[in-house]
């Protein structure tokens, strides 16, 4: 257990990389916020609080204002633990401030932020350093995460048996309308259980390099069909941001190894 928290505490991964997610999420959540402000706004006269979360009272034009302020610094790298922490803040007080206001991708992004917020934030310019990789691990390990519980989370009756995603793939508003229920029950049945294998096996495949190539084709199809196939397009276009951005952190990771007992002694 000793030797695995140092492997990963003193890992690294490269700064371009790092970057890239610094970068991703201050656009997801610049968009999270615009796609959020207008319910907020319609709620603040008639709010349902949650009872157990007290929370300040700030009213949602300084928060939102706040809110993007800190997106854009974040995403030129200006002072990141900061502009970091304001993002992941504001995301939070959103999901707390209504019973109405909770979204799964709402939390994502706050714990995303967050933890860019524990970086330096990287840098696209330049050399391509290396940087600590402790806090890219719990990026990557989140949204293996993400994948695996969101996987197994459609492994009921319900889902496998299609009626979901034929209730909910091609409605009128979505990118292509291309409607399951046109099709044979057995189609939705058959994607059902695809989407349940997939989502499991990205959250596994993406770790080992023998299947990462395949688990990033497979990641950006299952997040475009989100896109496409599905209403509130823009809601799915920050969730695969978020979740695309963290796999080239997968290619650059390096936990840190202890040098062999042979390799010590041909150095004396």
């Amino acid at each position: 257990m000793t030797n695995l928290v140092e492997a990963v505490s003193r890992s690294t991964v490269g700064a371009r990389q790092l970057a890239l997610v610094r970068i991703t999420v201050a656009v997801v959540s610049l968009i999270k916020g615009w796609l959020v402000a207008p319910f907020v706004f319609a709620l603040q006269d008639d709010p349902l609080r949650l009872p157990i979360v007290p929370l300040p009272d700030i009213p949602p034009l300084l928060l939102f204002l706040v809110w993007a302020l800190a997106s854009v610094f974040l995403a030129f790298g200006a002072a990141v633990p900061l502009t970091g922490a304001l993002v992941g803040l504001s995301a939070c007080y959103t999901l707390l401030w209504d019973e109405r206001t909770y979204s799964n991708h709402l939390f994502l992004l706050s714990i995303m932020a967050l933890l860019v917020a524990g970086t330096h934030g990287g840098r696209l310019r330049g050399t391509n350093t290396c940087v600590s990789g402790a806090v890219p691990f719990l990026m990557m390990t989140q949204i293996s995460t993400v994948y695996i519980f969101a996987g197994l989370a459609k492994a009921n009756s319900s889902f496998l048996s299609g009626e979901v995603l034929t209730e909910k793939v091609g409605l009128p508003g979505a990118i292509i309308p291309l409607k399951l229920a046109d099709f044979p029950a057995s189609v939705a049945v058959a994607l059902a259980v695809m989407t349940v294998i997939v989502e499991v096996a990205l959250g596994v495949t993406l770790w080992f390099s023998q299947s990462r190539f395949l688990a990033v084709a497979t990641g950006i199809a299952l997040h475009s069909s989100f896109v496409l196939l599905l209403v509130e397009s823009w809601e799915f276009v920050g969730f695969g941001l978020l979740c695309l951005a963290v796999y080239p952190l997968f290619f650059s990771w390096r936990p840190h190894e202890h040098p062999s007992p042979r390799s010590i002694a041909d150095a004396s």
